[in-house]
């Protein structure tokens, strides 16, 4: 499975080619001019490239079945749901969206780490 697909325009960028993208640019990431240099920028970059990730397996995938079947499946949907029930139920929801300045632990981070669970088996090559 390539990491870009040029012939297509419906997947320029693919799943795995983004998921990959992750994986070798956030390292690489620092800028020197801003107070956390490290880890805002990464995770603007790591929430943009799970974006286009999602993007790119809706537009990609085949219709039907969508994952493969796994125990795992219902844990990680009950991590979402409570932190989206605890964002939702707490005193400053902006803030548990989000999370604090130094740690960005909020329901945004929660949910990207589900997407890229979800989008394993793409970056495996076995959807």
């Amino acid at each position: 499975m390539p990491l870009f697909e040029f012939g297509n325009l419906r997947g320029v960028l693919t799943p795995r080619g983004s998921v990959v993208a992750l994986v070798f640019l956030t390292p690489l990431l620092f800028c020197p001019w801003s107070y956390d240099g490290f880890e805002l920028l990464k995770l603007l970059l790591a929430r943009v490239l799970i974006a286009l990730a999602l993007a790119g397996a809706a537009l990609v995938a085949p219709r039907g079945r969508l994952l493969p079947t796994s125990p795992l499946h219902a844990p990680v949907l009950a991590l979402l749901g409570v932190t989206a029930l605890a964002t939702a139920c707490s005193v400053a929801p902006g803030l548990s969206l989000v999370g604090t300045y130094q740690h960005y632990s909020g329901l945004l981070t929660v949910a990207g780490g589900v997407i890229l669970y979800f989008l394993a088996p793409w970056v495996s090559g076995r959807p």
